[in-house]
């Protein structure tokens, strides 16, 4: 199940195909809202610029560990660590086009809540461009 969708680069952080993880994320099941607001080079975007999204995760999803919240973009994981309170990760993506992004994630895990920061850096002719991604999401209730 893929919670995100890409919305540019910075989805792209968010996610990536993973092994099912030896500890369980303290996540309870249900349907969630999540919330990822991008800056770039210090520059925040608008609070109406918000990304929220909303799935259901089950308990199948939380057996398989955190790999619910990644989304298969094609990279490679360089490093990875996981507990029942956090996930941390970093990749590598080569872009269409030539371009590599270096991506840093961390989340933790609050039962009902869970945060992370994910960020990454895209070579380009003008050299590295940093953006950071702050993710937000709530439980909500049981799912439809």
């Amino acid at each position: 199940m893929q919670i995100f969708r890409p919305m540019a680069v910075a989805a792209m952080t968010l996610m990536m195909p993973l092994s099912a993880l030896a500890n369980q994320p303290n996540l309870q099941p249900g349907e969630w809202e999540f919330t990822s607001i991008s800056s770039t080079m210090g520059h925040e975007a608008p609070e109406e610029d918000a990304h929220t999204e909303r799935g259901c995760i089950t308990e199948e999803d939380i057996a398989d560990g955190a790999s619910f919240l990644i989304a298969d973009q094609g990279c490679d994981i360089t490093d990875m660590e996981s507990t029942h309170a956090n996930l941390a990760y970093s990749m590598i993506c080569e872009q269409d086009g030539g371009d590599v992004v270096e991506m840093r994630a961390t989340f933790e895990f609050m039962g009902d809540r869970l945060t992370g920061r994910v960020t990454s850096y895209m070579d380009t002719s003008i050299g590295k461009i940093p953006m950071h991604t702050e993710v937000k999401g709530q439980r909500l209730g049981e799912c439809d």
